[in-house]
């Protein structure tokens, strides 16, 4: 489909929705392995004639979620009314562990101002970046833009007791910016990605002063987390006309830092430093997917792309480890785009105009050198977007988004009547499906993640003009004619396969073949002590069976297992004391 790249997710939403509004028929589920909600709570709430979003959640080892998005007009927080100073301003929240609002407040002017990034250090800070245009007010701070002028890259910190704001820094010049990624590293650095720069200008990031490649070249850059300082700054850009935009930002912990978002450079090559580049792309007018690395300092290590040329395709969330993990998220509408190896199908239906709609997308890179690990894709009629993932420690991804229209997304198959969100998990290293749940009915949208205390998952989005937001046994209440934001918990999310005990990891120590095993079937299990018993767990991280091997155990025979055949296909964690092992059913 050739859309332009700035067509925003949102209004990719509205057309399939549009689409999908003249059909009848009930939601339904096919169901499939996995956790389920157990909370919801309401995160602001506006008249749906209203420009009310939220685009980012996170959450702190206490189990309170912060949250950013826009309104314009006024929005509801909890007993906290905020008001617009004219058109879009920012809104950041705090919902308690128990899912009340703590607090909630408004930045911004008269002009258009957004924010899309949000990160926490885990020492009692909130960051926010995005987007600031004209006389832009942030508590006691205060942006002077020029009012005829596009907005400018604006971060901010607030305390996350109350929600005052600390401080706040501006960068770019007059046209193009906007911070798109936000990652803090809770050592004293805020790390911003976007886009910025007109060719012949000056790019002002405090002291830094950079000329610009050509016309909205990429910017990374880093402040202290202290007092908003601005440490450095690079760009990456094309000295011809082309569209590049910055979507998402991540830190692995161990010195990288990485950057994702979409290019359509048919003029000419995309330059990363004097030693990397976007090759020139040919042979049509669609936008493909890059991630890049640097370190540190500021230095790009590597950028790597994929998609296809026929469509537009764009990631909207990036997640990387210490393990070597690099995982994105996103959709896109090319037939066949291609991420590495791997070449995806595009098995959606048509739109109104003749072109495909759009596939959830989720990828891995290898972090130490960008090389296409993986690649995976939802299915449906209409369109999946994948907008949230997160990475836990023991390697397993989580990807949050919704689909308006029935889709597939690994096991699971459901039939939202308008739209709905799902999350599911994978295997970081290999993309193989773990799990995948659905909404459970009422209009929901976006379907942002973070992950909390214990590996639990969490999902922030939008949702309303409906008389309630189901989310499996527990709902929200609503109303037709309101829009709310939501964050809902799913309980069980990470379970014995993807969260430490108290005492630590339980090492893997029993091999089993084959694996993965039918369901019912026999299998062979090397490591067993004499006399074990083993104990089957679900995916939720409840036990559905106990086992005692079949023949001789311990030494170099391996031990025999007959699997229950009441299982249904999925991920199965197998435990005998402290020795554990993965099973996949199928």
């Amino acid at each position: 489909m050739k859309h332009s790249i700035k067509s925003s997710w949102w209004g990719r939403v509205r057309r399939g929705v549009l689409g999908l509004a003249g059909l009848l028929g009930l939601a339904g589920v096919a169901r499939a392995q996995g956790p389920v909600f157990d909370r919801v709570s309401e995160c602001g709430q506006s008249p749906s004639s209203s420009n009310f979003l939220l685009e980012k959640i996170a959450v702190d080892a206490a189990g309170n979620t912060y949250a950013t998005g826009f309104f314009e007009g006024a929005a509801l927080f909890g007993a906290t009314i905020l008001t617009s100073a004219g058109g879009k301003d920012w809104w950041v929240a705090k919902l308690d562990a128990a899912g009340a609002v703590a607090w909630a407040v408004r930045g911004g002017g008269p002009g258009e101002d957004r924010p899309y990034g949000l990160a926490l250090d885990g020492q009692g800070h909130v960051f926010v970046g995005g987007q600031a245009q004209g006389q832009a007010v942030f508590g006691a701070f205060a942006l002077n833009n020029n009012p005829q002028a596009d907005a400018k890259v604006a971060v901010a910190r607030l305390d996350a007791g109350t929600g005052a704001w600390q401080w706040l820094a501006a960068g770019g010049d007059d046209a193009n910016n906007e911070c798109r990624g936000l990652a803090a590293d809770g050592r004293g650095h805020v790390y911003v990605g976007g886009r910025t720069g007109v060719r012949g200008s000056i790019v002002q990031f405090g002291a830094v002063q950079l000329r610009p490649y050509g016309d909205g070249d990429l910017f990374a850059a880093r402040l202290d987390a202290g007092t908003g300082a601005w440490q450095w700054a690079t760009l990456a850009g094309a000295t011809q006309v082309v569209e590049l935009h910055t979507t998402a930002l991540a830190l692995d912990g161990a010195g990288g830092v990485y950057t994702t978002g979409t290019h359509r450079n048919y003029t000419a090559p995309v330059l990363f430093g004097p030693a990397l580049a976007l090759p020139l792309m040919v042979g049509g007018s669609g936008s493909d997917v890059f991630v890049a690395k640097l370190d540190t300092a500021g230095a790009w290590r590597w950028v790597s792309n994929g998609g296809g040329p026929d469509g537009t395709d764009e990631p909207q969330a990036l997640a990387a480890d210490a393990a070597g993990n690099v995982v994105v998220s996103g959709f896109f509408s090319s037939t066949a785009p291609r991420f590495g190896a791997t070449t995806l199908a595009n098995t959606s239906g048509l739109d109104q105009f003749g072109y495909l709609f759009d596939d959830g997308l989720v990828a891995g890179l290898d972090a130490g050198t960008g090389a296409w690990r993986w690649a995976v894709a939802t299915a449906g009629v209409r369109s999946e977007f994948c907008r949230g993932v997160a990475l836990d420690r023991a390697g397993d991804a989580y990807v949050t988004g919704f689909a308006n229209g029935p889709a597939t997304v690994g096991p699971l198959s459901f039939s939202p009547a308008i739209a709905d969100v799902f999350a599911a998990r994978l295997d970081a290293a290999t993309g193989r499906w773990r799990w995948a749940v659905a909404g459970g009915g009422g209009r929901k949208y976006s379907a942002v993640s973070a992950l909390g205390p214990g590996g639990t998952l969490y999902v922030g989005g939008l949702g309303g003009n409906a008389a309630q937001m189901n989310f499996g046994p527990v709902a929200l209440a609503g109303a037709p004619g309101l829009m709310q934001g939501f964050v809902a918990r799913l309980a069980g999310a990470a379970g014995p396969l993807g969260v430490a005990p108290a005492g630590g990891l339980v090492p893997l120590g029993l091999a089993v073949w084959p694996n993965p095993a039918p369901v019912g079937g026999l299998v062979q299990v090397q490591g067993l002590a004499a006399g074990a018993l083993v104990q089957v767990f679900d995916a939720t991280g409840r036990e559905v069976a106990r086992l005692r091997p079949a023949g001789p155990v311990g030494g170099a025979v391996p031990a025999e297992l007959l699997l229950p055949a009441g299982l249904p296909p999925g991920l199965y964690l197998l435990r005998a004391g402290r020795q554990t092992a993965k099973l996949q059913l199928e």
